[in-house]
């Protein structure tokens, strides 16, 4: 399986689905095997039961994340964490010419997905089921990765970038979304205290283990970004809106049954009359996010984009290189061999992409307070010289 070329098995799988098949794979090093029990298990299951409207409350998020892509009609696509595939056929419309290949550590959601695939007749689709931080992809094969909310379920997250990055040629990105904190989503935090209220407080856990939320914090994970050795970083929190189906009962119903409520459900052994009770709360707290009978219930996400990072390439002599802009810094391009990070309407840091200094700048720069640095090793502007941090392995970065 490993020797043989991904676009060779797209195209076979293509050439099944005019059979009404779609080939899939199954190749595990059990690196995320508490993860394939999970997502088999009756609580990971219920993505299939109220995937109309999980689906159908991340559609805004999906959107935006696709959009962030730019995706070409001729790209080869590969969406981790594709669950029931709603965002890997998303994606497969937006590349008319290109291939999507989803990928899931769960059996069971694939299936759905595959199903999913046929009825839409998504003919440019194909999945695997895989670890993907274990799967040995073909080099370079793909132009882009996206993952909407599957990213941050790895057990060794730096093995896990450091694997999908091999996948993509020398111009891939990977974009990718994921949940804020708890307690920026509401969709979360108020099953999550109405459990509480009703059957007592969640069991506390490490807040960056791998789980839904485990890429809350932007800093840790452009960290961990930088040690799998890819560069042009830009994190961002970004504001939406799900909108679930069937009103205020339905969005209560989804967001009871999946997330810290039903976690909390599970640590209790709750019953279903505890389960009707938190629905009603959640409900009735619910009632404000009305609109006009339909419903959106404000969140925060987190936006990852980067590229690979050529290893050959050599810093540039010269003097330290400041820039700052009132424009986002996607229209801004890093003088070669620097890279860049972003946070929005907050603080502005760069990380040089390898000696690995860490550079915080607070200095506003305009209305958006969107100050970027360019530097090269210690940062100095004049007489102000910014904090940083000691390279990290700079001696095997060549």
């Amino acid at each position: 399986m490993a020797e043989a070329s991904i676009f060779s098995q797209l195209s076979r799988c293509h050439a099944r689905l005019l059979l009404g098949l779609i080939k899939k794979e199954a190749v595990f090093v059990h690196a995320n095997k508490a993860q394939s029990d999970y997502w088999t298990s009756p609580a990971g299951l219920k993505w299939i039961e109220h995937e109309h409207a999980l689906d159908t409350a991340m559609a805004g998020m999906l959107d935006m994340m696709l959009d962030a892509a730019g995706i070409n009609s001729t790209d080869h696509v590969i969406d981790i964490g594709c669950g029931t595939g709603a965002s890997t056929i998303e994606a497969a419309w937006r590349v008319p010419d290109g291939r999507v290949l989803g990928v899931d550590i769960s059996d069971p959601l694939l299936n759905r997905a595959t199903n999913r695939a046929e009825v839409a007749g998504a003919g440019n689709v194909s999945f695997v089921l895989a670890d993907a931080q274990t799967y040995e992809f073909s080099d370079q094969a793909f132009d882009l990765l996206v993952s909407r909310l599957g990213m941050s379920f790895f057990s060794d997250t730096v093995a896990a970038f450091q694997n999908l990055a091999r996948a993509l040629n020398d111009r891939g990105k990977m974009v990718f979304v994921c949940w804020a904190s708890i307690a920026q989503n509401p969709w979360f935090s108020i099953p999550k205290y109405a459990a509480e209220a009703k059957l007592g407080p969640q069991p506390k856990g490490d807040p960056d283990a791998p789980g839904p939320t485990a890429f809350q914090d932007c800093d840790r994970v452009v960290d961990l970004m930088a040690r799998a050795d890819v560069s042009n970083i830009e994190a961002c929190s970004v504001d939406i809106a799900l909108t679930p189906p069937g009103g205020v009962a339905g969005a209560a119903r989804a967001a009871s049954k999946v997330g810290p409520a039903a976690r909390v459900i599970k640590a209790y052994s709750g019953t279903k009359a505890d389960e009707a009770a938190i629905e009603d709360a959640v409900r009735l707290a619910f009632e404000e996010f009305d609109d006009a009978g339909g419903v959106r219930i404000p969140g925060v996400v987190n936006l990852f984009t980067f590229h690979l990072m050529d290893r050959s390439h050599r810093l540039p002599a010269g003097p330290l290189q400041r820039i700052c802009s009132d424009l986002p810094p996607r229209n801004l391009k890093p003088p070669e061999g620097y890279g860049f990070r972003f946070r929005g309407g907050r603080s502005c840091a760069t990380r040089h992409p390898r000696t690995r200094d860490f550079i915080t700048d607070t200095t506003s720069c305009g209305p958006r307070n969107t100050g970027i640095k360019f530097c090269r090793g210690q940062c100095v502007s004049g007489s102000e010289k910014l904090s940083s941090r000691p390279a990290r392995n700079s001696a095997s970065i060549s």
